[in-house]
């Protein structure tokens, strides 16, 4: 279900993305969530780290940081 989300949330600003794979939620934080998942792409597949508020904590949905990685080569 995340990879769906993060699928279509990804399509809507990283043209070319034609999906999301791997999405896992990673350990700690106190307030934030945090996932590592990774953005398919013709040109190759991209690491990607998406933070945010979890349901039920007053925060936008559609509040989120991505952070970008380096083409897993």
């Amino acid at each position: 279900m995340i990879e769906d989300q993060l699928g279509r949330c990804v399509a809507s600003w990283y043209p070319g993305a034609t999906g999301v794979t791997g999405a896992a939620k990673l350990s700690g934080g106190a307030s934030q969530e945090t996932w590592t998942f990774d953005i398919v792409h013709a040109d190759g597949s991209v690491g990607a780290i998406l933070r945010r508020a979890p349901p039920g904590y007053g925060a936008s949905p559609g509040r989120v940081r991505f952070w970008r990685g380096s083409s897993a080569g």
